[in-house]
């Protein structure tokens, strides 16, 4: 009797092999969207549901880094985290002008910059990057920082603006995100920009913002109120051979390949969705509340203006890449949904739509298996780098191929 049950398990077992394969034959070869040419840049044109469906990312909390009590692992606004080619966490500790090296298994391990404006201080950290050979490329200021795999610096390149998010050509070129104010508006492009921090090409231009002016008092205020849904402007690296930028206006993502050259674009189908009145209420009152929370008490109207309501909602609110090529887009909810999960898009490298999948928390990088969260918690005054072991990772698909 025991054999006839082995042997019954077993030909089930090898029967839904067989339809489990049959059933990824299938839904490979009802991939609905098209793929096209124009002037050379290949266009892959996604439809609005994924090929796989949803995925369930299988999370597992494997370490944890951060103790107020030892000021190597004391964390103040910490807003980026990245990893080398041996596994060392990188730690951008912006409050504390400082980036934290840790091993893989969360030990201290090196102390890099601190709080000032000479060779290999940070007067205002914006963003980093670790290159191939482990160099540590760090903007900040009007400055980009180079340190090699050991934290020493080497040297500084300086810059006629600030910059964000960026990538280091192989040919040593700076691809950066820039914010250029002129004639009260501010404009966001992609620009190329040489090792001597002269600007050599721009390659794209967004939608400008107004900068809101008000009088009060014989002075002259300037700003600009930023919410869920402004349009936002987004760049990453991929996988060192290039990188991906976007603007969450439209639902294209632009690929430059490894000499920064438009290789191609990835886009989905999905409608606009306009911005209700209920929703511009609720983005205004919010605006309101955390104003008076800081003693400033703004006009209704003032507000509304500085809000730039655009005509749609933006489509998506981050990105991130992995080590595979996968392309992970932060969707945008609306502000009336209670729901605390984030809902993300994942993209395969060469421009399919394989998953939609939800993650509890906002990562911070998706590399080689694992997940990185910043988790802050503001009444207990504590900040920790939290790494999530993906328990599936190895059957998330990578094509439709």
């Amino acid at each position: 009797m025991k054999v006839k049950i082995k042997v019954m398990i077993i030909c089930l077992f090898m029967m839904g092999l067989v339809f489990g394969c049959a059933g990824e034959k299938k839904a490979e070869s009802e991939w609905r969207g098209t793929v096209e040419q124009e002037n050379g840049v290949r266009i892959v044109n996604n439809p609005g549901e994924p090929l796989y469906g949803n995925l369930e990312l299988v999370l597992e909390e494997d370490l944890s880094i951060g103790n107020e009590e030892d000021n190597n692992y004391l964390f103040y606004r910490a807003y980026e985290v990245d990893v080398d080619s041996h596994g060392n966490i990188y730690v951008m500790d912006a409050g504390n002008f400082r980036i934290q090296k840790f091993n893989r298994a969360g030990e201290y391990l090196q102390t890099i910059g601190k709080k000032g404006q000479g060779p290999g201080e940070f007067d205002r950290l914006r963003s980093f990057y670790i290159d191939e050979e482990n160099n540590l490329y760090v903007s900040s200021g009007m400055k980009i920082q180079i340190f090699n795999e050991r934290g020493e610096f080497v040297k500084s390149i300086p810059l006629t603006f600030q910059i964000y998010d960026f990538w280091i050509s192989p040919d040593d070129f700076i691809y950066c995100l820039v914010y250029t104010f002129a004639a009260g508006e501010s404009s966001r492009r992609v620009v190329k920009v040489d090792m001597k921090g002269k600007e050599v090409k721009e390659i794209d231009r967004f939608g400008s913002i107004k900068i809101v002016t008000r009088k009060s008092g014989g002075q002259t205020a300037a700003f600009i109120l930023t919410h869920d849904y402004n349009h936002s402007m987004h760049l990453v690296p991929f996988q060192y051979k290039g990188l991906i930028y976007a603007y969450s206006a439209e639902y294209s993502l632009f690929h430059l390949n490894s000499m920064g050259e438009l290789d191609f674009i990835i886009k989905k189908n999905e409608p606009y969705q306009p911005i209700s009145k209920r929703e511009k209420g609720t983005i205004i009152q919010n605006a309101k509340d955390s104003m008076s929370e800081r003693g400033q008490e703004w006009p209704e109207d003032v507000i509304e203006e500085a809000c730039q309501f655009p005509e749609h909602r933006p489509f998506f609110s981050d990105l991130a890449v992995d080590e595979k090529g996968r392309i992970y887009v932060r969707r945008v909810r609306s502000v009336l949904e209670e729901e605390e999960t984030r809902e993300f898009d994942i993209f395969s490298a060469d421009g399919y739509y394989l998953y939609q999948t939800e993650i509890d928390f906002s990562p911070s990088l998706i590399k080689n298996g694992f997940i990185y969260r910043i988790k802050t918690d503001e009444e207990a005054g504590t900040v920790r780098i939290i790494r999530y072991r993906v328990k599936n990772w190895d059957q998330i698909k990578t094509t439709i191929y």
